[in-house]
This record gives structure tokens, C-alpha cells and sequence, in this order.
């Protein structure tokens, strides 16, 4: 069986969404499904969390969908500048709660943030935080990945 290049899975974007429902929240999970544990990740080895905090609805979702719009052009933005040159990739995307969570996995934090601050935006600055992931961001990958192929 052949190994799919990591260039190759990015290039045919092919996403998964997973819905998991409680008495009191939704959780939506999307993550790209064509990567697997025997690729060559050593280009991207470092992981970020980025998270948005919103207002939510009584499930946990956005209560006002102006958030969710904002969120997509943030998201197709930094996706843009990031998988042009396969600097980095984002792997998968979390909302409940009141927050979403993007997970992508880089070359390195400096690229990545250097191409986050030169993306234009409409409107107040996006209301964004950061963390590393720990490892990287293909071991998080996995593990979300995982539970639902």
C-alpha cells in the first residue's frame, strides 16, 4: 500500500464532521481524514491550539451568527496563507462550549505566527488565543482522529 503525501492529503481537503450530542451541549469535531500515522510529518513537527471564545446558546454553540462568520473568514484566511507552501496545515477544528478550537501543525511557531499577523481582517481584532500543543499537533491529530474513523 502507498503512503500519501502529506502535499497530496492537503490538496484533496477531504474533511470529516462528527456530531456529539449530551442532555446539555453539542459538540461538532471536523478533522481532515486522509492523514495517517505512517506519513512523513518531519516537515510540520510543531502543533498550535488557537482558540475563540463566544457567547453561547443554551447547547454551547454560537449564540449570534455573526461570530460564525467571522470565524470562517479568520479560518479561510490563516488557511490560505499557511497551506500555500505547506508551511503549516490545520488538522482539525473543535467548537462546544463556548469556544472553538483550530489545531494546526507547523514548520515552526515564528512562520506561523508572522503569516497570522500579516492576514487582513474586517472589523475588531479577532479575539484569538494560543497554545502549544504538547508533542506536536499530529499526536492531538490522532488521538481526535482516532475515536472516529
Amino acid at each position: 500500500m502507498k503512503v500519501p503525501k502529506l502535499a497530496d492529503v492537503v490538496k484533496e481537503d477531504h474533511w470529516a464532521l462528527v456530531e456529539r450530542k449530551s442532555e446539555d451541549t453539542i459538540q461538532y469535531i471536523r478533522f481532515r481524514k486522509s492523514f495517517t500515522s505512517d506519513m512523513d510529518f518531519t516537515q510540520l513537527p510543531k502543533g498550535i491550539h488557537v482558540f475563540w471564545d463566544f457567547k453561547a446558546d443554551r447547547n454551547g454553540m454560537p449564540a449570534d451568527n455573526s461570530v460564525l462568520v467571522r470565524m470562517a473568514e479568520f479560518e479561510n484566511n490563516i488557511i490560505q496563507n499557511l497551506e500555500k507552501d505547506l508551511s503549516g496545515v490545520l488538522v482539525s477544528v473543535l467548537t462546544m462550549d463556548g469556544y472553538r478550537q483550530w489545531t494546526f501543525c507547523v514548520k515552526d511557531s515564528e512562520v506561523f505566527f508572522d503569516r497570522l499577523n500579516s492576514m487582513s481582517q474586517t472589523g475588531e481584532p479577532y479575539p484569538l488565543e494560543f497554545e502549544n500543543a504538547d508533542g506536536s499537533g499530529w499526536n492531538y491529530y490522532f488521538e481526535i482522529a482516532d475515536q472516529f474513523k
